[in-house]
């Protein structure tokens, strides 16, 4: 005859795992909040030397990055099309059938989130897309709101010429 499950034992094992799982969580706050304490640090760094952080994340990150950081700039750089990314895939040569499927799908789920993004950025032509990013990555620099302590400075100058 089976031996019954003991309700106890059962209560006990589904308390560890619960537990686990808590401090599974907990790590990975702790992680996330020494990444963004990171971030804001190099933005601090690169804010004052007059430099950008470009990072190459997945959508999910970028998606949190945007979240922590709302003028956070993102561009999404998408293949013409699915069929075209395929055969630059295995155009390479080094990618197994299995490998490109799986970077296919991939691309699948990311590409349902670019509406997400500030820029979208088609990549037909490796040379086109640098410079397009770049363009966009300037004129970002060149808006309102990230030149208020420029704008102010000019303000002050124009208020000690009117006094002359």
């Amino acid at each position: 005859e089976p031996k019954k499950p003991d309700p106890e034992q059962e209560l006990l094992e589904a308390k560890r795992r619960l537990y686990d799982k808590l401090q599974q969580v907990e790590f990975r706050e702790k992680q996330l909040e020494q990444q963004k304490k990171e971030l804001e640090e190099l933005k601090e760094r690169c804010v004052q030397q007059g430099k950008d952080i470009i990072l190459e994340i997945e959508v999910m990150g970028a998606l949190n990055v945007k979240k922590q950081f709302p003028d956070a700039l993102l561009i999404f750089i998408s293949a013409p099309s699915i069929s075209e990314l395929r055969n630059r895939l295995a155009g390479r040569g080094t990618e197994s059938e299995e490998t490109i499927i799986k970077r296919l799908k991939k691309a699948t789920e990311e590409a349902e989130d670019m509406d997400k993004y500030d820029y979208v950025v088609v990549n037909d032509d490796l040379e086109e897309c640098i410079h397009t990013v770049d363009s966009v990555i300037r004129s970002y620099g060149c808006r309102r709101d990230n030149q208020l302590g420029y704008i102010a400075g000019i303000k002050e100058e124009l208020a000690e010429i009117r006094k002359l």
